[in-house]
């Protein structure tokens, strides 16, 4: 008895079923019945068709995106054989999963469950969660909640009052503040010495930037320095300009302008920039509103994914195709060999030779 699956159907349940077994050791998970080819003993037919089932379970159910990782994002795709487009969840779209997840469970959210859950240090998992909260009141309160803890760095204390609103305390920087803008000349915006920070700009930022900056990854920063430094000495150029670069810093977050725009979440280099903004145009706007207002600028926060998932009708009619063989298999005691060709997958019910 032969079970044939296409080559379009291979890569489709290699995408949906979950990689249990390690890298460099027995592959003997379900997923292990589209990857690989070889040949099952009567005792290994029942365990495989026990794991089979159980994801067949599992997509039948609707269930968190989370569990998973299934291939409904909008962040890396791959295409395979068979005209299938496989693409996963974006580094912002998991990250709206994380926070909402955090956030529907109750309770308050700390700063250390932030960092774990995001894996992110303190200061960037803030940033981003306020980005992924809806509610600009949630975003508030989570940065009044951490700002109470005790045990933060004096850079991190100095960041969290200004996102509080508060402009007392002295901002300051470390590495991962900075980033990639040019050091002297953010230092010396920072304490509004402009006609400085022109001066100690590279050379090639020491020109008039007249339009809105195009996304081209971390030169974004030092060309947005450059346009504030410029209105705050000569008025130019125009607000609603540095407002657009302002989008486009906070819209793009690859590294160069050949990556995807959604391939990072950096928000922290970009704080500084925003602060400076903020002192310029918007004084009397707390740095947590001023923030959580650039979600508008993320279309994968825009239209979040969604929160929960089951298994395409196209997957789990393959799946239970699959299943059926792996069921006659195991009633007859037979051997199972799977071979992959050019074609997809041949499944061959043979007799035991035990």
């Amino acid at each position: 008895m032969n079970f044939v699956l296409s080559l379009r159907e291979r890569f489709l349940l290699e995408s949906w079923l979950p990689a249990e077994s390690k890298l460099g050791e027995l592959q003997n998970d379900a997923r292990s019945l589209v990857a690989s080819s070889q040949t099952l003993r009567p005792g290994e037919v029942l365990d495989r068709l026990s794991k089979l089932r159980r994801c067949v379970a599992d997509l039948e159910t609707s269930r968190s995106v989370l569990t998973l990782n299934p291939p409904l994002g909008r962040g890396f795709s791959f295409r395979h054989p068979g005209d299938t487009v496989v693409s996963r969840l974006s580094p912002w779209e998991k990250a709206w999963l994380i926070v909402d997840h955090l956030r529907s469970a109750g309770g308050a959210m700390t700063a250390r469950a932030l960092q774990d859950a995001l894996e992110e240090p303190l200061l960037n998992a803030l940033a981003v969660a306020v980005l992924c909260l809806e509610s600009p009141t949630d975003a508030r309160r989570l940065v009044t909640t951490i700002a109470a803890e005790e045990g933060h760095t004096q850079v991190e204390q100095a960041w969290l009052s200004w996102l509080s609103g508060d402009a007392s305390l002295e901002l300051r920087l470390s590495d991962a503040l900075i980033g990639e803008t040019p050091h002297k000349a953010l230092l010396a915006a920072l304490e509004q010495r402009w006609t400085a920070v022109e001066a100690l700009l590279p050379k090639s930022l020491r020109k008039p930037w007249p339009k809105p900056i195009r996304p081209s990854g971390t030169r974004m920063h030092g060309q947005l320095l450059a346009q504030l430094a410029s209105h705050a000495l000569r008025d130019e150029p125009a607000r609603d300009v540095i407002d657009a670069s302002l989008s486009a810093l906070f819209g793009f977050w690859g590294f160069d302008q050949q990556a995807d725009w959604w391939n990072g979440r950096e928000v922290v280099t970009r704080l500084p920039l925003l602060a400076l903004y903020g002192r310029h145009f918007e004084p009397r706007v707390s740095g947590v509103e001023l923030l959580h207002a650039r979600r508008a600028d993320n279309e994968h926060l825009r239209q979040p994914p969604p929160k929960s998932f089951s298994g395409p009708p196209e997957v789990l009619g393959a799946l239970k195709r699959l299943e059926q063989v792996l069921a006659a298999a195991a009633q007859s005691g037979a051997v199972l060999d799977i071979a992959l060709t050019n074609d997809g997958n041949v499944y061959t019910i043979a007799p035991s030779s035990r």
